[in-house]
């Protein structure tokens, strides 16, 4: 299982991400122009106004329409636009203009960045969701409401992660009663955080998926994922499988360079980063 592991890991290490948006400088939309609506984020309002202004320039010089309307990117300094149907993430200067074309762009942080899947990726992905099957008793394991697709769905969901909260609240049971298994795995955006640790080998520790479960629930309802780890147990009863299973598989994720999560895989080795992007592309 190390060896399995480790090769994975410098499989993963393989991700290539883009570095800045490039600048398009024959944008010249030719009708009616909408700003959408990507995600909301309550934003300060001078930093909101200088961004309309921005745009507004911008698409004044490409002779659009100025009834428009501008909302700020989920969790970033950046805009959704769509024009004649072609979309693109545009920074709050309007200097770059991004396209989307809903092929591995995602957003983490302040920053759009696009990520390459290799056939080798693709390849490890595969061996990964293989090792994973037989690992399914020490996992997260939510099995199909209605029907079965006998369609594994994996997801590295990291319990201290907003995104991930909305999706277990609000997205998880969608993808059940279309006939999906979905396997949670651990992940931590951030390896240092102790807290965080804590909470995510206690629950991979759990000895059964309905305890496992409840857990996850328990932890995605609290306010702060400090006060799951205040009222846990001093010792945790973790078995040495257990214990190397949630140790690889973090392992794994810091080896992937996630910057965020949710981010969901299958056993064809196909690679979504985000719910949007897996229901834009794997459940249309």
């Amino acid at each position: 299982m190390r060896k399995t592991l480790y090769s994975l890991a410098l499989a993963f290490s393989g991700l290539s991400f883009a570095a800045e948006p490039p600048v398009i400088e024959d944008f010249k939309p030719s009708s009616q122009d909408v700003l959408e609506r990507y995600a909301s984020l309550p934003s300060e309002d001078d930093v909101l106004e200088k961004a309309v202004v921005n745009m507004k320039s911008a698409l004044a010089m490409a002779q659009a329409p100025e009834n428009i309307k501008i909302n700020r990117v989920y969790a970033s300094n950046l805009y959704h636009i769509t024009l004649d149907n072609q979309k693109y993430f545009v920074d709050e200067t309007a200097s770059y203009w991004m396209p989307d074309k809903g092929e591995g762009a995602f957003l983490f942080g302040d920053s759009v960045s696009r990520v390459s899947v290799s056939n080798e990726i693709r390849e490890a992905l595969m061996e990964l969701t293989s090792f994973l099957s037989y690992a399914a008793d020490s996992l997260v394991v939510y099995k199909p409401l209605k029907g079965d697709r006998h369609e594994v769905i994996y997801a590295f969901m990291d319990l201290s992660c907003p995104h991930c909260k909305a999706f277990h609240l609000t997205k998880k049971m969608k993808l059940q009663l279309d006939g999906y298994t979905l396997v949670y795995l651990p992940f931590m955006r951030d390896p240092t955080d102790k807290k965080t640790r804590q909470v995510t080998e206690y629950l991979y520790c759990l000895k059964d998926n309905d305890a496992r479960m409840a857990f996850v629930d328990k932890a995605y309802l609290e306010r702060k994922i400090k006060t799951v780890a205040a009222s846990l147990p001093p010792e945790k009863d973790c078995s040495t499988l257990n214990n190397a299973i949630v140790q690889g598989v973090l392992s794994l994720g810091e080896q992937f360079n996630l910057a965020g999560s949710p981010v969901f895989f299958t056993e064809q080795g196909r690679l979504f980063y985000g719910y949007s992007a897996l229901e834009r592309e794997k459940l249309k």
